[in-house]
């Protein structure tokens, strides 16, 4: 080689990129090290710990058919679940990465990563401080932080919304045919991943129709050269346009028909002549405007379409259903009102989430309309836009809250990047402004917090009035003095810095405020519906119950083989966690196989109610939570008042609410106790009402469930399924049996019974949440009742009892109350809401968890069982508390979920202590006497819930609801008599309540047939 070579390959070598200085290639500066580190944290907290919540519904779903997707089973369009991206993109972290909870979820993680990353684009249209700023505003922001953990279309969408934005602002800078061409590619995938993109493209069509106005005239005449605006104008029109052919199915409406979400064939190949004018009504004007460029940006739009909504050409009819589809189901559930929430609901998640955004937003709004800049004017009317038409939409639910977030986070970030720039920070730092700032905004909201009332307020001692005039004087104080001293430094630095002192003032509050929220809400809670923004999620127990299950499949030496068996009700999630076990079936609305080891059953559809007789035998149960959801208290009057007023007081509420008016609800929300309220959900996410669930039974076979690593073969051994009253059985035919009801229908899952002074019945219809009074012949006297939480309607009540007046008194159970009627019906009054007193002794005196059985004593008092609260509590007929009894435990006069309660000629009281398997038996004044085993009231199911009765001797009855049989005692607890399983044309199936007429008749209520049994006295 010569010297000359090798002079020249040293060369080639010098400039070779592996011998550049890393930190010179780099470049990096204090901003690009700002936002690197913000990067690296968006990174961090979207993607730390995402497999740790249970996968929603929705998310189940989404990670279930990408899953297929991913093992080959392809994917067919469905406008139910929007659109395809989203599939596609989590096959394919599948295949990298596998399947897993977390792997589920990376999809969104990476994209709001990115969404984070989007503003530091528009550096030119926003200013580099401001984009910087907007960066950090959507790392923080709660909203994006939640949903960027989601696996929801709600994460790509926004991110593809920001994109686009980005695109259409350096289009407008630099002019650049690309710009247009990616944006079309942004479009089609928004349109790929959900129909909200039509919203969106309505509020910034509507903008730049404004903007470029007499210049689209120009399209038809020979001069055609337009500017920027009018060319994203004509380029979004005209791809958008090809979309709307859905909208042609409005033709049902004028004829007076529904519309339906899926068209039929006829409907689609209308729906595709349509889209075909359109595509030709949109290439007309496109190649009019500029025939490359559209054609080009057409390509583009369509070759993302296609690739996407027909699964890789797997799917071809994907392309029409994608095209005119997605927007006939998006139209049809606007009808539906998914979620039914009011038309100010965003106006209440803004302020809960987002109030740093708004608290610089706002103000910036009105500062932009002044300066009147094409940019920042875009911003507010797309927030402006977007909060009216998703406020208007038929479907508002709090993951749209992202596409209010967008706007609403740069428009913050520019107005809070003017009151940084326009501040002497030295002059700031010699008045000690900002500390000044910062306690003006913390003495706001320390007010806001304080909980003090008036000295003057009724029922204060001397010394009470005394200390609270200090109180309000050192307050007064404290104010007087910094009010002072901000007038002196505003006094100094003038109006202008001082609203910007007092802006980065607020700034030091709120971000930490804000990190808090963002955190509760993400990470601590994430699958608990104790926030707004989760409204509904899967809870803990459905991981808990596959870990058991797991455990299952290890000790049999089945594994994934194990025979599980699953319906409907919970088909979501369990379908995504059920997803490679060869031995998983799907029964539907069916019954199960007999040989299943595990079936779980859903109780949203009264499912279980028709699996449990083939099952009881030979399995044991155990009921757990599916969904909760967050408890819906600001959709009407009524009900607001009720969440904001404490527990103790909600008696004294109005019946009727129709008259107060907005200064009637913002004086109520307003009192210090309703204050407090608000603020401890706000500041700890404490809920004004107990959350709603839907719940599943959790079925195993007996053999399996002596512990988790018990051999089969020694829970068999142990007795496990042996039945301990075998030998007590006899036959005993029932005088009568009711449950058509003449001119009232039929009976409906009836909890309770309690005869009239008359001869006569009272029936507690639960299933259709009503009471029903009989005759001594059958005939329907009276009903009363309906679904509801107003006086006189009920949410599932449990327990009912007769005085010796005739007065009728029922547990409300679920809205934690009881009620009290006369004979006709006729409300007299009611008492108690909700109170977990978590099973302490003299808490929570006069309130509520979960009220079950009902007993009335000689002097006519009331015994109420307040069941979740471990408790039985004694009121006066006018519902005023006098004493209770009992607290949680295992040990002598202790409570376990109590249920059923009845009394004896002496006053003696009888308890259905159930899961401790036993009934207990106290004096009148609640001193404990005896006990004796139930040992059949093994399970913790929601229907095995015993009831008790005691005769004229006192002889007590028990009902043995998962044993589908009753139970006869002596008052000393031997056993006499066991009936009702198995026996005659149409044994007992799940006998609740139960009551002894004065000629010592037995009535039973046999909820699992919808009737009531009438047995002689049994002997």
């Amino acid at each position: 080689m010569q010297s000359g070579e090798l002079a020249y390959e040293g060369e080639a070598r010098q400039r070779s990129l592996l011998d550049l200085s890393l930190l010179n290639a780099l470049s990096l500066d204090w901003e690009k090290a700002l936002f690197v580190s913000i990067m690296v944290l968006a990174a961090i907290s979207r993607f730390w710990d995402l497999g740790a919540r249970a996968l929603h519904h929705d998310e189940s779903l989404h990670a279930v058919y990408s899953y297929y997707l991913y093992t080959g089973r392809g994917y067919v369009h469905d406008p139910l679940l929007h659109g395809t991206f989203i599939y596609h993109f989590n096959a394919l972290i599948y295949f990298l990465f596998g399947a897993s909870d977390a792997s589920a979820r990376y999809a969104p993680a990476f994209l709001g990563t990115l969404t984070v990353g989007l503003p530091y684009l528009l550096r030119r249209q926003m200013g580099r401080l401001a984009a910087l700023l907007a960066c950090g505003l959507l790392l923080i922001s709660p909203s994006f932080l939640y949903f960027g953990r989601f696996i929801r279309e709600d994460a790509h969408v926004a991110f593809f919304t920001l994109a686009m934005f980005v695109c259409i602002w350096r289009y407008l800078d630099e002019r650049r045919p690309v710009y247009l061409y990616i944006l079309s590619g942004l479009l089609a995938l928004s349109f790929n991943t959900k129909e909200t993109t039509y919203l969106v493209m309505a509020v910034w069509g509507l903008f730049f129709f404004v903007w470029t106005g007499p210049e689209l005239l120009a399209l038809f005449k020979r001069e055609r050269h337009f500017g920027g605006p009018a060319d994203v104008l004509l380029l979004l029109g005209t791809l958008t346009l090809t979309q709307l052919g859905g909208f042609a199915i409005i033709y049902r409406r004028l004829q007076g028909r529904p519309i339906d979400a899926y068209p039929t064939p006829e409907e689609y190949r209308f729906l595709a002549v349509v889209f075909v004018l359109l595509l030709a009504v949109a290439a007309l004007i496109g190649t009019r405007w500029r025939a490359r460029v559209w054609l080009t940006a057409a390509g583009v739009f369509f070759a993302v379409f296609t690739i996407f909504f027909t699964t890789m050409f797997s799917n071809p009819a994907g392309f029409i259903t994608g095209a005119v589809g997605g927007l006939v189901y998006w139209l049809a559930q606007q009808e539906v009102r998914r979620g039914g929430q009011p038309w100010y609901y965003y106006l209440l998640l803004l302020p809960l989430y987002e109030y740093l955004l708004l608290a610089f937003a706002l103000p910036g709004i009105a500062y932009f309309l002044v300066k009147r800049r094409p940019f920042t004017s875009f911003l507010v009317f797309w927030f402006a836009g977007a909060l009216v038409l998703f406020s208007w939409a038929g479907e508002k639910m709090p993951w749209l809250i992202l596409q209010l977030g967008l706007p609403l986070a740069l428009l913050a970030a520019m107005a809070l990047a003017a009151v940084l720039q326009s501040q002497r920070w030295r002059d700031l730092a010699r008045a000690r402004a900002l500390l000044v700032g910062a306690a003006v905004v913390l003495l706001v909201v320390g007010l806001a917090l304080s909980n003090m009332p008036r000295p003057t307020a009724a029922g204060l001692s001397d010394l009470q009035s005394q200390n609270l005039w200090l109180r309000w004087l050192l307050m007064v104080g404290l104010l007087a003095a910094l009010a002072y001293l901000v007038l002196r430094v505003a006094e100094r630095l003038g109006l202008r810095r001082s609203l910007g002192t007092l802006a980065v003032g607020s700034l030091v509050v709120l971000v930490p405020l804000t990190v808090h929220t963002g955190v509760q809400a993400a990470f601590v809670n994430g699958d608990i519906a104790t926030e707004m923004i989760v409204y509904t999620q899967t809870t803990p127990d459905v991981v808990n119950v596959m870990q058991d299950i797991e455990r299952v499949a290890v000790r049999t030496g089945q594994g994934k083989n194990l025979k599980v068996a699953y319906d409907s009700d919970v088909s979501w999630p369990f379908e995504w966690y059920l997803r490679d076990w060869p031995g998983r079936v799907f029964i539907g609305t069916g019954s199960p196989p007999t040989d299943a080891a595990v079936v779980i059953v859903g109780l949203e559809n009264n499912h279980d109610a028709q699996v449990r007789p083939l099952l009881a035998g030979n399995y044991v149960s155990q009921r757990y939570r599916l969904r909760w959801w967050f408890p819906e208290d600001y959709r009407t009057v009524a009900e607001w008042l009720r969440a904001i007023t404490p527990e103790a007081q909600r008696a004294t509420l109005p019946a009727d609410s129709s008259g107060f008016g907005f200064l009637d609800i913002l004086r109520a929300s307003l009192r210090s106790d309703a204050r407090t309220r608000l603020w401890r959900y706000f500041l700890y996410r404490e809920p004004l009402d107990p959350l709603g669930s839907t719940d599943f039974v959790l079925y195993v076979r007996k053999d399996l469930v002596g512990g988790a690593w018990m051999p089969a073969q020694a829970a068999t051994a142990a007795g496990v399924g042996q039945d301990p009253y075998a030998n007590k059985t006899t036959d005993i035919a029932p005088s009568r049996t009711i449950a058509a009801l003449p001119g009232a229908g039929t009976l409906n899952d009836p909890k309770g019974v309690a005869p009239a002074p008359d001869g006569g019945l009272y029936v507690l219809d639960s299933g259709n949440d009503r009471v029903v009074r009989l005759a001594a012949d059958g005939q329907v006297l009276a009903q009363w009742g309906s679904r509801g939480k107003e006086p006189g309607q009920f949410d599932e009540p449990w327990g009912i009892a007769v005085d010796g007046q005739g007065n009728v008194y029922v547990s409300d159970t679920w809205n934690y109350r009881v009620q009290k009627f006369d004979a006709s019906g006729r409300f007299l009054l009611q008492w108690g809401s909700f109170a977990d007193a978590r099973g302490q002794p003299g808490s929570s005196p006069g309130l509520f968890y979960g009220p079950r059985g009902l007993a009335v004593d000689r002097e006519g008092n009331v015994l109420v069982v307040d069941t979740g609260n471990k408790r039985v509590q004694k009121f006066s007929p006018d519902g005023a508390f006098i004493s209770q009894f009992g607290t949680f435990g295992a040990g002598d006069g202790q409570l376990n979920e109590p249920v059923g309660i009845a009394l004896d000629a002496q006053g003696s009281i009888y308890l259905a202590d159930t899961w401790n398997q036993r009934i207990q038996k106290f004096g009148p004044d609640y001193n404990y006497l005896a006990q004796w085993d139930v040992p059949s009231w093994s399970s913790e199911g929601v229907a095995n819930k015993p009831y008790l009765a005691v005769d004229a001797v006192g002889n007590v009855y028990a009902s043995d609801p998962e044993g589908q049989r009753l139970l006869k005692f002596a008052n000393t607890g031997e056993l006499l008599a066991v009936w009702g399983a198995n026996q005659g044309q149409m044994p007992l199936y799940l006998p609740l309540g139960l009551a002894v007429d004065g000629q010592g008749n037995l009535y039973v209520a046999d909820s699992g047939n919808n009737r009531v049994v009438v047995y002689p006295t049994p002997k």
